[in-house]
């Protein structure tokens, strides 16, 4: 690596990117939901899962062979890891309709995924401008902004629930959607564990 430090910190951008295309590619089929095409979606999403795997994997190669990385090895390790938790839990959304072969989506799903696509847009602009952490005026406000996002996704939870719980006569339909409300407020907690980890990269490294 001639350019150590813009590679990793390029590697971890191109995760967060990812991330963004998967959870835009499942807001917008659950947005013009049609079941019949939903394989084809899902699909779609595992390439992109597959594709951010491959970024980790080059990031776990580049590692091994480094002898002085920009930052801790840990927290590179950490940081990967973190990433490619977010592009699963979002793959796990659309493999969980698919799954219980759901043939309708709630609104309430349709203003969580929308809140995922924005924390993950969050996150993305967090990671990129983590790149020049030792003289950014903006990095903790970005990081604020995540966490505010997953207080909201908390609170969408929270409501999804209670109208789901209010209203669900069928018990089938109580437990898979609440496996489906769980798997979106996993994506926004994963996104708000990598702005964590960046957090303490930045503390650690400064």
């Amino acid at each position: 690596m001639r350019n150590k430090q813009n590679n990793y910190f390029e590697a971890f951008f191109n995760h967060a990117d990812l991330s963004c295309k998967a959870a835009k590619e499942v807001a917008d089929t659950l947005e013009n939901f049609d079941p019949f095409s939903l394989p084809d979606a899902v699909e779609r999403v595992h390439l992109i899962e597959n594709q951010a795997d491959i970024v980790k994997r080059e990031i776990v190669a580049a590692l091994s062979r480094e002898f002085l990385p920009p930052i801790e090895r840990e927290d590179i390790m950490q940081l990967a890891d973190e990433l490619d938790n977010v592009t699963d839990s979002v793959e796990d959304v659309l493999r969980g309709i698919y799954t219980y072969n759901i043939t309708s989506i709630k609104p309430e799903a349709i203003d969580f995924v929308k809140l995922v696509c924005n924390i993950c847009v969050a996150l993305r602009e967090t990671v990129e401008d983590f790149k020049g952490f030792r003289k950014s005026s903006t990095l903790q406000g970005r990081i604020i902004r995540v966490n505010d996002l997953e207080v909201e996704g908390d609170k969408l939870f929270t409501n999804a629930m209670r109208t789901l719980f209010v209203n669900a006569s069928d018990p089938r339909e109580l437990i898979v959607w609440q496996n489906i409300f769980t798997s979106l407020e996993v994506c926004c907690d994963n996104c708000e564990h990598v702005a964590d980890a960046i957090e303490a990269a930045v503390l650690k490294n400064s």
